[in-house]
């Protein structure tokens, strides 16, 4: 791979490239129709294939297409096409899933090469659809939930930048879902799965009717799924958060127990005894600890002392979904007598769905100046306080309250419109496509609880009164205000929860307008190899989404223990023009028997930043009828979402170690100067980070290459085997540094410490981490495919080796990603990734085995009691999955039963000490377990 600087835009191809291309295509030579298409049965359909808007009689092109077919839908135990796909050997990284309960919000989106959801394209029918709304400075991308799973005929994956052809967000390539088509009758579907292990159980029905006619056809499909919710303590793997604390793998949990823990009160003394036991401290550190003792003693983190709050989770979150969509097109024969227009129809695409989905997270840790950065300390004359001086620094887990609830109920709806037809006279075999698109989405989130920190500061304060003759009061507060109790079992009491919190309701909303006209003609004239191929088109699209937090989070501010923000809103326009061009160069020549050139380029003009025009050029090389070479080369970009520029900037609190805490990392002094030399004790395992949008972004920028090799035997019908390399660089990649990679490298080289704000004995208080653009994304991939149809047997393999996968940092830093697990940057990127499959038929039965392979990789942890980052290896696994299916055919009606297995052999995801939910990577491997399910399609 040719290296670059990075960080320096690349000169862009003028504006003229894409006026030369069009001037050429409209006013060819004499303007020579094409030669009439053959007649009678020899004739072949021209259809249009994922990364081109051409219509062709040869489903080959240029760049990798992957197809996975209506009968690998249906056999699957998957319940939305995001579960398939994930599958997929060409798919990694960290794109959210419901099994992702902390962070997650009830989506399931993919990333292809593991570039992530945003850098991949979701088409239905090669349109583009509505990302999903989201909060803040999230990244939203589309939802592959609200798809349903019935109407879609097959799914086609593009491996291949295609920003010439669909404009932004093409980089790492395009998942194109085709419904069906000329559907008549009617289907009945209902399918029921459950695990043997507790929880995780799916259900669905579906509804699939359609007819037609010789100038019209409609579908209906309407689907309910419904997944259930997967406990923590579903799952003995999840039960217990594991770290390493000096050499060894411990438990250990979160500093804000049930059984309180109370810092840093009283002067500091070096002769002082903090609780009679003896021993000399400084700063009192105490705790009721998990026995509830009859007096307080040393806190000890590494003892026992932390609090497990896993089993208060989800493993993974339920989620419930409707869906009604419909699909039509009618010809218009009163246009058609027009004289000038032939075949005119009008089409439509309607759907609409409804997801809810919950998190559940563990009681809120109320640590107001360690997890909040909030000073509420406890007085000294607060009538609850043992200590008789007052705390600054205390904690507290608030299990009389339960877990935390959050409920998301989202709404999307997307309406297209359009005629299209063929031209006749002057312009006869020109097609035309006229359409608008309109999409809507509204996510409605209800959270509880919250605590406002105001209060929880009056509630501590101190008092006036006894608790002994009822009477007792806040001094700040005498009406409303109700003392809190953080000492003891149980000591805190419905009427203290009443007055300290409150649950929030917000509301985010995103629109989407589409204007698109496209002109095709796949002979515009004749040249000595063939006819040329052409396509070009205008689009203007239209984003825009508000981010509507609770009113009285918002009035609060930092002042709550939620994800504080405030309201924001904004979007953006783009115009674009496009034009692509088959030239067919050679035919029927030694070592020539079919080469062709793709040419594509597309011009953007946003309000926001400007415009980018970015080309793309392919070849399809036949030198033998059993062999194909194609190589592509083009450009591509990705605009800033809508979140990424105006998202509010809002409060997160990831689990980080901070390596300064011991002091030393790796055997090297912590070189942030404000650290004290001997380290500290980390007063929380959760550090607040702050992040937002940036106005000021500009688009990444990408250059991308692939060469690939198709081998068909003719001798050898039905196999098939293509190996391809995709390569790809990204300039001034949008992203956040990652919050753990902001402490190491602080901690390592003294860099990025400014956007680190500590208290006076080293813990952090705030990290800011707003996106920008920064650094950019080197990466390589070889991958292989082969297919055998044999009659009876089929056979099928999928894989994917990552040679390269560099992440370039602010200043210049590399991080390497091949073969490697981050976490905090980008997830799991396995060198090897396969699946290798086997079919068979006879007569009405089909089975099918699939198995899927994960390789290891390695991963970075920090030891909690040394601060060393130490590394170690993380296995990979292999799934096995086995399917049965039988048709039936029935008195005036037929039906296919399903039967299968996933995860044949009930294997676990493997341990990691890297990972921040559940000991494991939840987006890369199945967390469910041996997965049974039962499905039946009946059609009449």
């Amino acid at each position: 791979m040719n290296a670059r600087a990075h960080g320096v835009p690349r000169p862009r191809p003028r504006r003229g490239v894409a006026g030369a291309l069009l001037a050429a295509c409209l006013w060819a030579p004499g303007g020579a129709p094409a030669q009439e298409p053959p007649s009678g049965p020899e004739a072949v359909e021209a259809i249009t294939v994922t990364g081109s808007r051409i219509p062709r009689k040869d489903l080959e092109a240029a760049a990798p297409v992957t197809v996975l077919s209506r009968e690998e839908i249906d056999r699957s135990g998957a319940t939305s096409i995001g579960q398939l796909l994930r599958e997929l050997p060409s798919v990694a990284g960290q794109a959210q899933t419901t099994q992702a309960n902390n962070g997650g919000a009830g989506t399931q989106q993919i990333s292809l090469r593991g570039l992530g959801s945003v850098r991949t394209l979701v088409l239905l029918n090669g349109r583009r659809l509505p990302p999903s709304v989201d909060s803040g400075a999230a990244v939203p991308a589309v939802d592959l939930n609200t798809l349903p799973t019935l109407a879609i005929e097959r799914v086609e994956v593009l491996k291949d930048g295609a920003s010439a052809i669909y404009g932004s967000d093409a980089v790492a390539g395009v998942v194109n879902l085709i419904t069906r088509r000329n559907f008549e009758g009617v289907e009945l579907n209902a399918g029921y799965g459950d695990t043997d292990r507790g929880g995780g159980s799916k259900r669905e029905l579906g509804l699939v009717a359609g007819g037609g006619s010789e100038t019209a056809n409609w579908m209906f499909v309407g689907q309910y799924t419904d997944e259930e919710e997967i406990e923590v303590t579903d799952r003995d793997w999840a039960t217990v958060p594991l770290f390493v604390s000096n050499g060894e793998v411990i438990f250990l949990g979160s500093t804000a127990p049930p059984w309180g823990r109370y810092r840093s009160f009283g002067e500091a003394d070096a002769g002082r005894d903090c609780n009679g036991d003896g021993v000399l401290e400084g700063n009192c550190d105490l705790t009721l600890g998990p026995e509830y003792g009859a007096g307080f003693r040393r806190f000890d983190y590494f003892g026992g002392d932390s609090y497990n709050y896993a089993p208060s989770n989800y493993q993974r979150q339920p989620n419930e979904r409707w869906n009604a969509s419909f699909f039509g097109d009618a010809r218009l024969e009163p246009l058609d007598a027009l004289g000038w227009l032939e075949d005119t129809q009008v089409y439509l695409e309607a759907s609409y769905t409804n997801r809810k989905s919950q998190a559940k997270l563990a009681e809120v840790p109320l640590a107001p100046l360690a997890f909040y950065a909030y000073e509420a300390p406890y007085a000294a004359d607060n009538a609850y306080n043992p200590f008789g001086t007052a705390v600054p620094d205390w904690s507290r887990r608030m299990v009389e309250d339960g877990s935390r609830i959050d409920d998301h109920d989202e709404d999307t709806l997307r309406l297209l419109a359009g005629l299209r037809g063929e031209f006749e006279g002057a312009l006869e075999g020109w097609r035309w496509d006229l359409s608008y698109t309109r999409a809507e989405s509204e996510r409605k989130v209800n959270f509880g609880r919250i605590y406002d920190l105001e209060r929880v500061a009056r509630a501590v304060g101190p008092t006036t009164g006894s608790p002994e003759t009822g009477d007792l009061r806040c001094a700040a507060d005498p009406d409303g205000c109700v003392p809190l109790n953080v000492f003891g079992r149980g000591s805190v009491t419905p009427e203290m929860l009443a007055y300290l919190t409150f649950t929030t309701d917000e509301r985010l909303e995103a629109e989407q307008d589409i204007w698109e006209l496209n002109f095709f003609h796949d002979a515009l004239f004749e040249l000595p190899a063939g006819p040329l191929g052409v396509a070009l088109g205008y689009q203007r699209r239209e984003e825009s989404a508000k981010d509507l937090p609770d009113p009285r989070m918002a009035a609060l501010g930092d002042a709550t223990t939620g994800t504080t923000r405030q309201p924001t809103g904004g979007g953006f326009e783009v115009d674009s023009l496009y034009l692509e061009a088959v030239v067919p160069m050679l035919r029927g020549l030694p070592l020539a028997e079919e080469l062709d050139l793709e040419l594509a380029v597309r011009h953007s003009d946003y309000d926001t930043f400007g415009s980018t025009t970015d080309p793309k050029f392919g070849l399809k090389w036949r030198p033998h009828p059993d062999w194909l070479l194609r190589a592509t080369r083009s450009d591509a970009f990705r605009s800033p979402t809508v979140g990424e520029s105006f998202g509010g900037a809002g409060i997160s609190f990831p689990s980080l170690t901070d390596p300064c805490a011991g002091g030393r990392m790796g055997g090297k002094v912590c070189l942030d100067p404000r650290v004290p030399d001997a380290g500290f004790e980390p007063i929380s395992t959760q550090i607040r980070e702050r992040r937002g949008g940036n106005p000021e972004l500009d688009p990444e920028q990408a250059e991308i290459f692939t060469l690939g090799f198709v081998f068909t035997p003719g001798e050898l019908s039905g196999l098939s085997l293509a190996l391809d390399y995709y390569e790809v660089d990204i300039d001034r990649s949008i992203q956040g540094l990652g919050p753990e990679f902001i402490l190491r490298t602080c901690a390592s080289s003294g860099r990025l410490c400014d956007r680190i704000e500590r208290f006076a004995d080293g813990n952090v208080r705030l990290r800011r981490n707003r996106v920008t653009n920064v650094g950019g994304v080197m990466l390589g991939f070889a991958g292989i495919e082969a297919g055998w149809l044999g009659g009876e047997i089929d056979a099928r393999l999928g894989a994917t080796r990552t040679l390269e996968f560099d992440v370039i940092q602010s200043g210049g830093s590399v991080i390497r990603n091949a073969g490697w697990f981050r976490d905090d940057h980008g997830g799991h990127f396995a060198k090897w990734r396969a699946t290798l499959g086997l079919d068979y038929r006879r007569e009405n039965l089909r089975v099918s085995w699939d198995a899927r392979f994960i390789d290891e990789v390695k991963e970075a942890f920090v030891d909690q009691f040394t601060g060393e980052v130490l590394q170690r290896k993380m296995s990979g696994r292999t799934y096995h999955d086995l399917q049965a299916a039988y048709d039936l055919e029935l008195a005036n009606a037929s039906a296919t039963l399903v039967l299968g297995i996933d995860n044949l052999f009930d294997r676990d995801p493997p341990f990691s000490l890297d990972a921040s939910n559940d000991n494991t990577d939840v987006r890369t491997f199945d967390t469910v377990g041996r997965y049974f399910y039962l499905k039946v399609a009946t059609r009449f």
